[in-house]
């Protein structure tokens, strides 16, 4: 995993650096004069090389340093921590629609194998699978905020403004534990009822030849 991570930290790192654009120009804007450009530059060590660079970089994060937001001038780690309490309630939510939810209706489609209900879950389940939660989260947007005004489209506050988040990011999970779920019942079921044939299979017998 932290192989994995020091990667992607690198490959990041490395787009950030060779894309076009002074970044000392987007931070302070086109009224900065030169002086403040280069000033800028030498503070926050953008003329120094790649190499040197990156191993700053690099060592920033392994004492966890993300360094400071470019938009809001705040360090990026209260900023995460201001913002992981949220983070965690859509996260939670999203794993009570794809488990707890999710789970138990794809026993109950097994259980009613080939029944309306069945076919029901099982076209939900195909569609939600389908659908990328972004789109699904900006068509939910569009129809229970903009078009009906059920919901805040975004922001921050109470439990309404979670609802369509949780949701976008639920229905995938859903659709892929309804459909194993069902899948492993309709498995057990079947080597239930194999099982239970072989057995009166194996006692007819046995009475037959007594008899």
């Amino acid at each position: 995993m932290i192989p994995i991570l020091i990667c992607v930290a690198i490959l990041v790192f490395t787009m950030m650096y060779f894309v076009p654009g002074d970044t000392a120009q987007i931070v302070l804007g086109s009224s900065a004069t030169p002086e403040q450009l280069e000033q800028y530059r030498e503070l926050h060590g953008l003329n120094a090389p790649y190499i040197s660079r990156l191993v700053s970089y690099l060592g920033s994060l392994l004492h966890g340093d993300f360094g400071t937001s470019y938009i809001y001038s705040t360090s990026v780690m209260s900023d995460l921590l201001t913002r992981f309490p949220r983070t965690f309630i859509i996260a939670i939510g999203t794993v009570i629609i794809g488990v707890v939810v999710g789970v138990p209706f794809g026993i109950w489609a097994a259980i009613k194998q080939d029944s309306i209900a069945d076919r029901l879950i099982l076209i939900i389940s195909l569609v939600g699978a389908s659908m990328p939660s972004f789109w699904l989260g900006l068509m939910l947007v569009i129809l229970f905020a903009l078009k009906l005004g059920w919901l805040p489209p975004f922001g921050i506050g109470g439990a309404q403004y979670y609802i369509l988040p949780i949701i976008a990011n639920g229905v995938g999970g859903f659709a892929s534990n309804a459909r194993l779920a069902r899948s492993s019942m309709l498995e057990v079921i079947r080597s239930d009822y194999s099982n239970n044939r072989q057995e009166q299979r194996v006692y007819t017998e046995r009475k037959v030849i007594l008899n």
